[in-house]
């Protein structure tokens, strides 16, 4: 491909014919100046970003009963640090915030912009919907917060509909580009069994901390870090 042979003769011959095919005076050019368009076509090709990371989205995905979004844990101050970084990020308030049913966030998911160029940051609930849409959809990467896989035995959680049939772990890791995890080994909520139970069927670039609080502040560096880093982006 042009990409491989960057700088070199097979560069220009793979530019040249797209040239001659869309400019006819560039058939007509001398060569010498064909040659020093072919030069300065690839420097501007070459020097550009890859496409799949300029169109990089991130969807940061909530707990259930978390509304207003924008003011609930990190949230919102995540989504501003990533703006000044120059990354596209997405934060709406879900509907049905408080059951956060899967027939209704998934589909909600996707109209925020959860594709094969999109990067999901669920938390709680919100990872659980992650694991859930990753079993059909293609997405460049998840990171899962504070994950569990079942509904630790509360009716509140389980009418969401996300625990009520095994995980298609294969197909979520052939579906996802890279998925990383959170966990809190002391978790007020959610036992530290069930995260490691997500890590060992997904394989997970697994983020432990011991601290107690569900992640249930109002910042995260330590996530800021880890999705520039994922996205190529400096600090």
């Amino acid at each position: 491909s042009c990409e491989r042979a960057r700088g070199s003769e097979a560069s220009r011959s793979c530019v040249a014919p797209l040239l001659s095919a869309h400019f006819p005076i560039f058939r007509k050019a001398p060569a010498a100046a064909r040659g020093r368009g072919l030069a300065a076509l690839s420097l501007l090709c070459f020097a550009a970003p890859p496409l799949a990371r300029a169109m990089t989205t991130v969807i940061i995905v909530p707990g259930n009963g978390c509304t207003p979004v924008n003011k609930c844990n990190w949230y919102g101050w995540l989504h501003k640090e990533l703006q000044k970084k120059g990354v596209k990020s997405v934060l709406r308030d879900m509907p049905d915030p408080y059951e956060a049913k899967e027939t209704i966030w998934l589909p909600f998911m996707r109209e925020m912009g959860a594709d094969e160029h999109g990067v999901i940051v669920g938390h709680s609930s919100g990872a659980e919907a992650a694991m859930r849409l990753i079993e059909t959809d293609k997405i460049a990467g998840v990171c899962l917060v504070a994950a569990c896989h079942t509904d630790l035995g509360i009716e509140s959680e389980a009418v969401s509909g996300y625990y009520n049939r095994p995980w298609q772990w294969e197909k979520m890791k052939g579906n996802a580009g890279w998925v990383s995890q959170f966990i809190d080994e002391t978790d007020c909520f959610i036992p530290a069994e069930e995260g490691r139970h997500v890590h060992a069927n997904l394989n997970t670039e697994l983020k432990v901390f011991s601290r107690g609080d569900h992640f249930m502040v109002s910042e995260f560096p330590e996530l800021l870090e880890h999705l520039l880093e994922k996205l190529g982006v400096g600090p």
